[in-house]
């Protein structure tokens, strides 16, 4: 059994074993991480986004659209609309380029064109089109539900520049 002398060497002790403990923590968690993490540190996926388009707010016509621009070079793999929600009080109808992409997250709180809550929704690829890419929402869920949309963009991932 090991005796300490004076009250330095089991700080000293005690500190060298808490550097053993972390250094062996540090290890297994390398250890643990997902090879995927890695492999996309050195990858060509890039993600390029449109300007975006301030705010959209449906009205008594109960839709509003606005155009967002967007070109690349590639083939993009991925591509997701960025939206701000505020007020939507039903899952309504949102088109791009006249294809209907998905249903709104239900939002009922935030302000109008301004703070709500921001959603990334995945669309087909094939869908955004080089140049002007046309947004449109509507209130057709709950007719009458005036809603907004704000900062809105389009997304393209892939192999692309």
């Amino acid at each position: 059994m090991k005796t300490f002398n004076h009250p330095w060497q089991i700080i000293l002790w005690a500190v060298l074993m808490l550097l053993l403990r972390l250094s062996l923590q540090v290890e297994a968690v390398q250890a643990a991480r997902p090879k995927q993490q890695a492999d996309q540190i050195g990858s060509d996926i890039i993600g390029l986004a449109s300007d975006s388009l301030d705010c959209l707010t449906t009205d008594l016509s109960g839709q509003a659209s606005g155009e967002v621009h967007l070109t690349w070079q590639g083939q993009p793999t991925r591509a997701r609309l960025i939206i701000n929600i505020a007020g939507s009080e039903a899952a309504h109808t949102i088109k791009v380029n006249g294809e209907t992409i998905a249903q709104t997250p239900i939002q009922p709180h935030g302000h109008a064109c301004g703070e709500g809550e921001s959603f990334y929704l995945e669309i087909p690829p094939s869908v955004a089109v080089q140049g002007e890419n046309t947004i449109e929402i509507t209130d057709d869920a709950l007719p009458g539900d005036i809603w907004s949309a704000a900062e809105i963009r389009i997304e393209v991932l892939g192999p692309i520049t």
